[in-house]
């Protein structure tokens, strides 16, 4: 994927900028990948020294990394999956740099705005002063904030873990082997798991093609097989999306002059908008005349998204999954008349 780059003055992401920035190796905001199907290895299983707990190496994407003992003093380097995976598993961090303002709804349900827990704009660059006087036992960090080549720097810190931004079960896997809770890990995947099947045999028979898409001046795109919708239904047992065309995009651009062929075999569409006011990219898809000739389109099989559920649509945690399926099963019950 490409994550949203943040305005120089730090105060936020957009999707347009997601469009026109820097690649997932070099910038990271809030992810938004693909989700590893139930079956997938558990990339961030701890491997325990002397037992069942600590010191253990955390074996991740930049490497591996021993933790001595369990930490008692958490920092995320940023308010993307990693956060999510520690308030989901129940561990305030004592802080964390925020890209996102406001916070996202799931962060905010979770608890991520709790006064105990200190924060600092992150801007382009992490703030390492205002981290290490947090006194950290441990950080843990997407990678794509926290790459082979910066992990060095958060680890005169503390022990840093660069987490997965693809994948859910991974993040959370991988947050879990820091902090030592596994089990819960495994707890709420397994959870998970079971509410994902089940809304896939609510909604087991459902042949709907479905087509996501978005719209920035000059850029349209659309969700592939590989964003965190796509692989919600493909795990739920329904028609995927398009097949993901670039490595690690989960989102993939349309020309103009291809936009009827790429929608014209959908029985629905489902129309993204990332940026506020809402609206504006139906109005860009609608100004296109091809678009309008689409079949879904002209019969009025489309579906419209707010800011906040498009948001979430496109991000991979495991705080987004359960708004994910309440999504899809809405969408599809809509476009189904």
């Amino acid at each position: 994927m490409r994550p949203a780059p943040t305005p120089a003055d730090g105060t936020g992401w957009t999707r347009r900028g997601l469009l026109a920035g820097a690649s997932a190796a070099t910038l990271l905001g809030v992810s938004a990948c693909s989700s590893a199907g139930p079956s997938a290895a558990p990339t961030g299983a701890a491997v325990p020294s002397g037992g069942t707990g600590f010191p253990r190496t955390v074996e991740h994407a930049a490497g591996s990394t021993v933790v001595e003992r369990a930490p008692r003093r958490v920092v995320a380097a940023t308010d993307g999956a990693e956060l999510a995976s520690l308030l989901a598993l129940g561990v305030t961090p004592v802080g964390f740099g925020q890209r996102n303002d406001p916070l996202t709804p799931w962060v905010l349900e979770a608890g991520g705005d709790d006064p105990a827990i200190e924060r600092y704009r992150l801007g382009g660059e992490p703030n390492f002063e205002r981290m290490a006087s947090w006194r950290p036992d441990v950080i843990v960090g997407q990678y794509g904030f926290v790459t082979e080549d910066t992990i060095e720097d958060f680890a005169a810190i503390a022990p840093t873990v660069s987490t997965s931004f693809v994948g859910w079960r991974d993040n959370l896997r991988q947050v879990a082997a820091t902090v030592g809770e596994d089990e819960e890990a495994e707890r709420l995947v397994a959870e998970l798991d079971a509410e994902i099947a089940a809304a896939g045999e609510r909604l087991a028979g459902s042949a709907l093609q479905m087509r996501w898409v978005f719209a920035f001046p000059g850029y349209y795109g659309q969700l592939n097989d590989a964003s965190p919708v796509g692989a919600l239904l493909t795990e739920m047992g329904l028609p995927s999306l398009p097949a993901q065309q670039a490595e690690g995009e989960a989102a993939d651009e349309v020309v103009v002059e291809q936009l009827y062929g790429a929608l014209e075999d959908a029985d629905g569409i489902v129309v993204l908008d990332f940026e506020e006011p809402e609206g504006d990219a139906v109005r860009l898809l609608e100004d296109q005349a091809l678009y309008a000739t689409v079949p879904a389109v002209a019969a009025g099989r489309v579906v419209r998204l707010g800011v906040a559920e498009s948001n979430a649509a496109y991000v991979d945690s495991v705080l987004t999954v359960r708004g994910n399926l309440a999504l899809v099963e809405r969408v599809v019950a809509e476009l189904r008349g």
